[in-house]
């Protein structure tokens, strides 16, 4: 749609849109089915004999390194105590040799076999450091060698199964795989924003109109005149203004006059020329008429031009209001 109707840019972004989408979705499908299919190969290899008998081993090497850990300054002052004790011992044994050779001397030889003896159990003490240290190293070199062992159909780490599934058909290194892919991505969002300034700038900027000079002047001409035309209608509005507000005062006035004349007259109840009622409400003073509520046939002689019901229904009506307003009292 956007290429019949020669949007160009719109087209280009949507084409780079789709391409980037479609590799990530490709990606993406790779990763999850690599992740999965390594996630069955581990669990199908700790469940192996091989697998189990590895990790029983380490184990064991673990808990060996933890009982013989020793620091390596212990153990190299212990070294260096070793070597200065037995040249002590070489030299106590050849005094004692000297004097129980001879037998002349029997004290002197008792003390370098004190001497002697006394070298030898400190010696052994530090001996059995340098041995222990000797024993640690050897266990730390154990474990490594089990922790870097790979069982038969031994499995790498999960981490970046699927970049590593795709560098790997790509024939690449993983790290040249994610560099690569992280370049493209930053090619793919700049073309994508130097399309959408193109748009606005070009595409957009073309829709904008461009007025001639002779048009131009012709619209100065025009609002000119419109503000003429503004400023007349003004001043007619001014010339008229005192005209209606004399016409107002002139109503206003008279609806005054008309409400006082209203109130100054006042109708007399009894007269009945002056009560404004309909033609067939009045009642003539003294002319018998029939009584107002239904069901009633009796008569009366109308008294005032209000009359117009019986004494009778009259005195009931009263009795009700008077029990009304008791009851509202």
């Amino acid at each position: 749609y956007a290429l019949v109707n020669r949007s160009h840019a719109i087209a280009a972004v949507f084409g780079v849109v789709f391409i980037l989408t479609v590799v990530f979705s490709l990606i993406s499908a790779q990763s999850f089915m690599a992740s999965l299919l390594h996630f069955q190969e581990v669990e199908r290899l700790q469940a192996s004999d091989a697998y189990q008998d590895n990790k029983n081993a380490k184990t064991r090497a673990q808990t060996k390194v933890e009982n013989l850990a020793i620091s390596s300054s212990e153990v190299s002052t212990a070294q260096a105590k070793v070597e200065n004790l037995e040249r002590q011992q070489s030299a106590a044994q050849k005094t004692y040799d000297d004097y129980a050779s001879r037998g002349n001397y029997p004290t002197r030889a008792r003390q370098a076999a004190h001497d002697l003896e006394r070298i030898e159990g400190q010696l052994a003490k530090h001996q059995n450091i340098v041995s222990r240290g000797s024993a640690y190293n050897g266990a730390l070199a154990n474990l490594d060698r089990l922790e870097s062992k790979k069982v038969s159909g031994g499995f790498e780490s999960v981490a970046n199964a699927g970049f590593s599934s795709v560098a790997f058909a790509l024939g690449v290194d993983m790290k040249t795989f994610v560099a690569r892919l992280l370049l493209f991505m930053a090619i793919g969002s700049e073309l994508i924003t130097t399309m959408f300034f193109f748009y606005a700038g070009r595409v957009m900027g073309s829709r904008v109109r461009k007025y001639t000079h002779n048009e131009m002047i012709q619209m100065q001409h025009q609002l000119m005149e419109e503000t003429k035309e503004k400023e007349a209608m003004n001043d007619r509005f001014k010339s008229f203004l005192p005209v209606v507000e004399t016409l107002a005062e002139a109503q206003s006035s008279e609806a005054q006059s008309s409400e006082a004349q209203s109130s100054e007259a006042q109708a007399d109840p009894e007269n009945i020329e002056q009560v404004k009622l309909p033609t067939k409400e009045k009642k003539a003073i003294g002319t018998e008429y029939t009584c107002f509520e239904d069901g009633c046939e009796n008569t009366f002689t109308a008294r005032t031009v209000w009359h117009k019901r019986c004494d009778e229904c009259r005195e009931r009506q009263s009795k009700q209001h008077r029990k009304q307003r008791a009851a509202t009292s």
